[in-house]
């Protein structure tokens, strides 16, 4: 009986992610509409010169490999004291290092926006721009580098939660929220600057969730891993937090 609640919550929680990717693909129109806020005929999409803006993507774009570097080297570090470092071992390093290379560098970066060929909403022509507009998940031949899906910010972004899985619990509910929190802001800010549609940042929130929880499965145990999705969703067990 006390599993009941906590499984029918992640249930719809599951379902309600399944239906807003869902609808970000069969009803196109709305990336349309959500670009169209921020956008000004004749201006393009004026706040994405804003300093404030500016700065959310030069940050993601230099941290990212700022903090690569950094795992990397705690991992090394801490596999050679056979201690921990900074409170974790290497193998929690090797898990936050590998999760950014596989995530918001592989997939988002090297294989997806390399080779999907969406073009960017400042791009298309509904925004004064000369290429088609194509849905999220139909590949497209508009662009031919550095494209629109998914977003390289937003999937740095939605990374950061990474270290909720290595925090102790109390602390990984509120590091994987404010993290999650953090990846809205980028994703926003591209799409204010007609860099990015809404939907290529829900894909980018769902292609690094889905990557983290599986690379956490390999190195942790699937148990480990569901305990950690059950403590952020609030339905963990009183008693285990």
């Amino acid at each position: 009986m006390k599993t009941e609640k906590p499984a029918r919550r992640a249930v719809l929680a599951g379902c309600a992610v399944a239906i807003v990717l869902a609808a970000s693909v069969l009803w196109p129109a709305i990336d349309l509409r959500v670009a169209g806020w921020f956008y000004v005929p004749d201006k393009g999409f004026p706040l994405g010169d804003t300093y404030f803006f500016d700065a959310l993507h030069t940050l993601a774009y230099a941290g990212a490999r700022i903090l690569g570097l950094a795992l990397a080297m705690l991992v090394i570090f801490a596999a050679s004291q056979r201690a921990p470092v900074l409170g974790l071992g290497s193998k929690e390093w090797l898990f936050l290092f590998v999760g950014l290379i596989i995530g918001p560098g592989l997939i988002a970066n090297g294989l997806l926006k390399d080779h999907w060929g969406r073009a960017r909403p400042r791009e298309v022509t509904e925004f004064g721009g000369n290429m088609e507009f194509s849905r999220a998940l139909l590949p497209s031949e508009e662009c031919q580098h550095n494209c629109s899906f998914v977003s390289g910010d937003g999937a740095f972004g939605f990374y950061l939660p990474a270290f909720a899985y290595v925090l102790p619990r109390p602390r990984a509910r509120r590091t994987f929220w404010g993290a999650m929190g953090v990846g809205c802001l980028f994703a926003v800010s591209r799409i204010a600057a007609g860099a990015h549609f809404l939907s290529d940042n829900l894909f980018a929130a769902f292609f690094m969730q889905a990557v983290l929880a599986l690379l956490h499965a390999v190195m942790f145990g699937a148990r480990e891993t569901r305990n950690c999705w059950r403590n952020w969703l609030f339905i963990a067990d009183k008693s285990t937090d």
